[in-house]
């Protein structure tokens, strides 16, 4: 049985790490990196971001020695009616902006809208990030950390959300209780991408 815990400050670099080798052929990643030395040079900037990134509340949980790790933000309350958006990007559009220049950033950036307009507004648990370094695969460590903290949704009758960037993985979120309700195609010859739900399983 994997040991699951949460990520401490000492285990940045190698948490770091682990996400950077599992999503480098990630279909989204490599669509939006397509220079493979700009996303070998960037991925550690993108990541180090989602790290910090990470709400209040949220945490990110690891496998014991640290192959394999999730990335979760916590519920939040629904926008208020007549809320404005934020006049600045995210820091994560901004990397995006700064590894590929304005212009072919801004384009990746405006191709990825569906990712952000279809996030759902109702408070849910959010698997922002699950990898497994390449060399771990296999052992069912991601899916260990999912299982992890899907308890903690049931326990507290919370549903949790997940963009599915590798059709691969579809199957294992389904096993987990997610259900697609949408997918799309991203424009210029992007991946497809599946936008999961999993309703709390009551007790």
């Amino acid at each position: 049985m994997t040991t699951i815990r949460r990520a401490m400050l000492t285990d940045h670099r190698r948490v770091l790490d682990t996400l950077v080798d599992a999503f480098y052929a990630d279909p989204v990643h490599a669509w939006i990196f397509e220079d493979e030395a700009v996303r070998t040079s960037q991925l550690p900037h993108w990541f180090t971001n989602l790290l910090h990134m990470v709400p209040d509340g949220g945490h990110v949980d690891v496998a014991d020695d640290l192959t394999s790790a999730a990335i979760w933000h916590p519920p939040l309350p629904p926008p208020e009616a007549g809320d404005e958006p934020p006049d600045e990007l995210p820091p994560i559009a901004q990397q995006l902006l700064d590894a590929l220049g304005p212009d072919a950033g801004m384009d990746k950036l405006v191709k990825l809208a569906p990712m952000m307009d279809l996030h759902p507004h109702e408070p849910h648990w959010y698997l922002a990030v699950v990898g497994t370094a390449a060399s771990a695969r296999g052992k069912g460590l991601g899916g260990d950390l999912i299982r992890h903290q899907l308890d903690v949704c049931d326990a507290t009758a919370m549903p949790a959300y997940l963009e599915s960037s590798n059709p691969r993985n579809v199957g294992l979120y389904h096993r987990h209780g997610f259900e697609v309700f949408e997918t799309v195609e991203l424009d210029d010859g992007g991946p497809e991408v599946s936008f999961m739900w999993r309703e709390p399983v009551s007790s």
